[in-house]
């Protein structure tokens, strides 16, 4: 029987240049993870610039809905007629007349 010899030897270069090899990979990992990283910061910060600016939304629209409510009510009230002081003796003189029974000439 023939024996053949089917067995891989490692060198030393072969070893470093896997090692090499290893760590190209691992340097491109690593600058992926870090372009993650500041996405993830770009996009936290805004999506909170996007909720500040919904809730200064809703704050203004409340605002001006207030606000108008505030004019229409306004708009729909009479204005309030000042009662002199000979508005309320003619009251006062159409009271007794009529309690006394004598009527306005």
């Amino acid at each position: 029987m023939t024996s053949q010899d089917n067995t891989r030897y490692v060198t030393v270069e072969m070893f470093n240049y896997g090692v090499a090899a290893i760590n190209q990979r691992l340097d491109k990992i690593d600058q992926t993870m870090t372009e993650m990283r500041y996405e993830i910061r770009y996009n936290a910060r805004d999506i909170d610039h996007l909720q500040t600016s919904v809730y200064w939304g809703f704050a203004l629209l409340g605002i001006i809905i207030a606000l108008v409510q505030l004019f229409k009510r306004e708009k729909n009230e009479q204005p309030k007629q000042e009662i002199t002081r000979s508005d309320v003796q003619s009251m006062i003189d159409a009271a007794i007349s009529k309690a006394l029974g004598v009527k306005n000439q």
